[in-house]
């Protein structure tokens, strides 16, 4: 009953991508670590009744990094960030904060001015992983590795023979333990560690999709032409 009375306020934080292009052209980077947020609201307050322009303050997330496009402006970006925390007594874990820096690791991922690319630790965790015996084992496999899916090239053709594994509910996988399947597990893996460095999209650059498939899945690159090169903004395949 109490649920179903519940109109709940969710502040979830944004996927990589969804804020990759206000990185474009970006050479500075900064991450702060907050571990503790104060508000002048009590903890009965809705979100819609705070003011607008203070409701990013209530729903500020624990990391989140700082954009400029050189370092005097970032340098003016972090004065007013922490005028921002100190006025709403917002406390920072220092010992996690990274300023001023060329490239950061962020949300699981690599960071620079060139772009983004999968963070080298998830990579390794990746490869390293102990070959799944059963269908539960193998579906987290898949998962980490579709995490990143959009850096593999054609994802869904090299691992359509691991999918047809993904049978019952958590029974050993008998044909997992093949020298077939063996290798395309290892070869899955080391997609990973050759993931393509994906570019920041910038709004005025010119934009192109190039598709193809197969009897077996489908994939496509969008790229855009920045710098004299086609640079990938993201890869995507699917399994017919």
């Amino acid at each position: 009953m109490l649920n179903a009375k519940t109109i709940p306020d969710r502040y979830p934080i944004k996927y990589i991508h969804d804020f990759a292009h206000s990185i474009a052209g970006c050479k500075v980077f900064s991450t702060i670590d907050l571990v503790k947020r104060i508000t002048k609201y009590p903890s009965t307050t809705r979100i819609s009744k705070i003011p607008p322009s203070q409701r990013p303050l209530v729903c500020l997330s624990s990391r989140f990094g700082r954009n400029p496009k050189d370092e005097r402006q970032h340098e003016e970006h972090l004065y007013q960030l922490f005028e921002r925390i100190k006025e709403y007594g917002i406390l920072v874990n220092t010992s996690k904060c990274v300023f001023g820096v060329s490239e950061v690791t962020f949300l699981g991922y690599h960071i620079s001015a060139s772009g983004t690319k999968p963070k080298e630790s998830k990579i390794l965790a990746i490869r390293d992983f102990p070959a799944p015996k059963t269908v539960k084992q193998l579906r987290r496999f898949l998962g980490m590795l579709n995490f990143y899916r959009r850096f593999i090239p054609d994802a869904a053709q090299a691992q359509a023979p691991l999918n047809t594994l993904l049978t019952g509910s958590g029974k050993p996988p008998t044909r997992s333990t093949s020298p077939a399947s063996r290798s395309k597990l290892s070869s899955s893996a080391k997609d990973l560690s050759t993931a393509v460095l994906l570019a920041h999209p910038n709004c005025e650059a010119k934009l192109a999709l190039t598709t193809d498939a197969s009897d077996v899945a489908l994939r496509a690159v969008l790229q855009q032409y920045q710098n004299e090169e086609w640079q990938p903004l993201v890869l995507f395949s699917r399994k017919l």
